[in-house]
This record gives C-alpha cells, structure tokens and sequence, in this order.
C-alpha cells in the first residue's frame, strides 16, 4: 500500500534484483487496502496477498489503522507485513511492532541502500538466502 509512484518503482526494481517471484498490486490508499481484505474475509475466492508493503502515510487511512484492521480481518490475519516509510521515529516503530508488523524498512536517500528491501521481502517470506530486518 504505497501512494507514491517514485516510491512503488523503487519497490518493483528492489523485488525483481532480488529474485522475489511477485505478482505486485498496488493500492493508493488506505480504503482501498482495507477494502481488499474485507473483500477477502467476504468472498472465499479472493485470495489474500503473500506480503503487505505498507506506507505509514497513506491517504483516508493511515498506515496503522491498516494494519489494525488487517489483523483483525478473518482470512488476511496472519500475512506478514513491511512498513516502508521515510519515518525514522522510534514511536512509529514501536506502535507499528505491537500492532503486528514484521519489518520496518525506513527509505533510504541511496538506491542501493533501497535496494536491500528486496532481501528483506524475502525474509519475511521465508524465501531461500533472504534476511528479515
């Protein structure tokens, strides 16, 4: 969930150097991510996504209420979610820890220092040589 293009490109290029086989859907805003999984928790043939790449300032929603209302979804509980955002604030890691996130990955200036979310994807998804953060 990631509402600048810049932002999503760096994403796609970091995933596809890192050998991380996706399938990326992007939403702009929080509404619509909660939509996807209260659509989920609906219909039983809507699939949850593998990994949630969440940005902490999105539109409608922020970032934390869509992690809250992820993890309270029926059927998308239990995905493994990265908040990738320019905060550095000791307080947003914290709140975004104990409402469940599994990563933190803060924006770097330097695009091969961005580029190492792509490892850190791949730890969380439990991919072969990745290393979750």
């Amino acid at each position: 969930m990631e509402d600048s293009l810049a932002d999503i490109t760096l994403i796609r290029m970091a995933m596809e150097r890192s050998g991380v086989p996706a399938e990326i859907r992007v939403v702009g805003d929080g509404e619509e991510a909660v939509r996807l999984f209260e659509n989920a928790d609906l219909d039983p043939a809507a699939s949850c996504p593998d990994l949630v790449i969440l940005d902490l300032n999105l539109p409608r929603f922020k970032g934390s209420e869509v992690l809250r209302r992820l993890r309270a979804s029926a059927r998308c509980a239990t995905v493994p979610v990265l908040v990738v955002t320019s905060s550095d604030s000791s307080d947003d890691r914290e709140q975004m820890k104990k409402l469940g996130a599994n990563g933190y990955f803060r924006k770097p200036s330097e695009l091969s220092e961005y580029m190492k979310l792509g490892q850190v994807a791949r730890g969380l998804l439990k991919l072969d040589g990745g290393a979750a953060s």
